[in-house]
């Protein structure tokens, strides 16, 4: 009974425990603002909790909603968290249980599933707003639709959101208009002029209608400037906004590894999802062990590690070891791992010599920062935010030279010391197995020296991706808001010690 005093942070990211890099994002946020210096403040999580405790437990959702009370489920977070990604959870945080967060499950739409389910997000929001009213609400899972519901309020609820990705881009566009087959493009519309025509409208419409929740956000963050461009575009913003604010990543138990490597383990890190073309990796390794038994490459061994958290991705996992076995991929060349905790990946940078990143149109690749870190060399897609602001781009502060990567094709036929910081790969479609694998046999190549060189470059780039980078990034985005929400409680209590 009574009212709070305390204003209410509400952070909406439904699966809160999924293990991506979103929910380090989401939880390195939760603890920048309860740390931060002033007043005191509330901290909610609205997600999937029944969910997510079922999945703990290996027993039935509705069970386990009724033995996950607050206490509990903070527990459950605070032992992920922990193991995912080496956080803490602080004490005090609410977690409210979404009943309506299946209503996200992208399943539910197999025709028009962009619209239907950015629309989903907006009983899901009504219900984190009835069930607890938060002063801010923070968007950190992208469902930007939200806003539509959070302005229509009396007085308007501010809405700050953390965007890893654009829902739709001016890139997807541009695929769809040129009939390009990809992952969320299918080869049967892509041939048809008539199917690609009404795909390409209902992208527009629907890029629209994206803008205008978008327009309707109170602060904007973006992880990458590619990012940044991308809402810039279609939300049209009030300036400053967006802003770019890194995603954080662990830096100070991979800056310690040692720079000595087997250069011819190899890494891929990232979810089990269709974008990261795990089935393309394969291929590239399948290339890379074809050639002579004395070739630099023949050797090579892909350690995959990734997450695998709904029933397709494991599906995915399975068909990548059908695969394998039909290229020939014994456990000599492919060793496929799935939901391993934090140590083990550290483990695994620590001891490899490069790191494969496939996707294309990354957003940011918060993998590939950590690889850096390690002192892998990457060999990634020449695209996204990996190629503005990671291996290509950003200033490189020991040599103020600027950071640019190495095409596959420059690596390959320059010389070794030519590689800054990782090579880019270009390209997509027809030849692009063999572009990887000359990008991966140009690292190899490099003398011990060029090498121990690209992995020094890298590292000296990597400080602005850490954690206490984000933090001042994400509270300089919010204070505003926290700030206003303060005034309107009057003030707030003494500082809640961590527990």
């Amino acid at each position: 009974g009574g009212a709070r005093r305390r204003p209410v942070v509400g952070f909406l990211h439904p699966a809160c425990l999924g293990g991506g890099g979103g929910e380090r994002v989401l939880w390195s946020a939760v603890n920048a603002i309860v740390d931060r210096p002033g007043p005191d403040v509330e901290v909610v999580i609205y997600a999937a909790w029944s969910a997510a405790f079922a999945r703990a437990l290996g027993t039935d959702a509705l069970v386990a909603g009724v033995a996950a009370d607050g206490g509990v489920r903070l527990e459950l977070a605070r032992s992920t968290v922990a193991r995912q990604f080496g956080l803490t959870v602080p004490g005090g945080v609410r977690c409210v249980d979404l009943k309506t967060a299946w209503l996200l499950n992208p399943r539910l739409y197999p025709r028009f599933t962009l619209l239907l389910q950015s629309l989903a997000a907006i009983p899901v929001a009504a219900e984190a707003l009835y069930r607890y009213p938060p002063s801010v609400l923070v968007d950190t899972a992208g469902h930007p639709f939200c806003a539509f519901l959070a302005s229509a309020l009396s007085p308007p609820l501010p809405v700050a959101a953390y965007v890893h990705y654009p829902v739709i881009s001016t890139d997807m566009l541009a695929v769809v208009a040129a009939r390009t087959p990809q992952f969320n493009h299918s080869a049967t519309v892509s041939r048809s002029r008539l199917l690609s025509g009404v795909k390409l409208a209902y992208y527009r419409r629907f890029a629209a209608l994206y803008g205008a929740a978008g327009a309707r956000t109170t602060v904007a963050m973006a992880n990458s400037t590619w990012t940044a461009a991308h809402v810039r575009s279609l939300w049209r913003p009030r300036p400053p906004y967006p802003l770019t604010v890194y995603p954080p990543a662990e830096l100070r138990s991979l800056l310690c590894l040692p720079l000595r490597r087997q250069r011819h383990l190899m890494a891929s890190i990232g979810q089990y999802r269709p974008e990261k073309r795990h089935a393309l990796q394969l291929e590239v390794l399948a290339a890379l062990r074809a050639g002579s038994p004395t070739a630099a490459a023949a050797d090579v061994k892909l350690i995959m590690v990734g997450g695998a958290s709904t029933p397709a991705d494991h599906a995915r996992v399975a068909a990548l070891r059908v695969r394998a076995g039909e290229l020939g991929l014994g456990e000599d060349a492919l060793d496929i791992r799935v939901n391993v905790g934090r140590a083990e990946v550290v483990g695994v940078l620590g001891g490899v010599g490069i790191v494969l990143h496939t996707m294309v149109d990354e957003h940011f690749g918060i993998g590939v920062v950590e690889a850096l870190a390690a002192g892998a060399v990457v060999v990634a897609h020449d695209s996204g935010g990996v190629a503005t602001d990671i291996v290509g781009g950003g200033v490189d502060a020991a040599t103020a030279t600027g950071g640019s990567g190495c095409s596959a094709a420059a690596a390959s036929a320059a010389a070794p010391a030519a590689i800054h910081r990782g090579v880019l790969v270009s390209g997509r479609g027809e030849g692009e197995v063999a572009a990887w694998a000359a990008g991966v046999r140009a690292v190899l190549r490099l003398d011990t020296d060029a090498y121990v060189g690209v992995q020094t470059r890298a590292r000296q780039c990597v400080g602005r991706f850490g954690e206490e980078a984000f933090t001042a990034g994400f509270l300089g985005a919010m204070g505003g808001l926290v700030d206003d929400a303060l005034a309107t409680v009057g003030g707030g209590g003494a500082r809640r010690k961590r527990q």
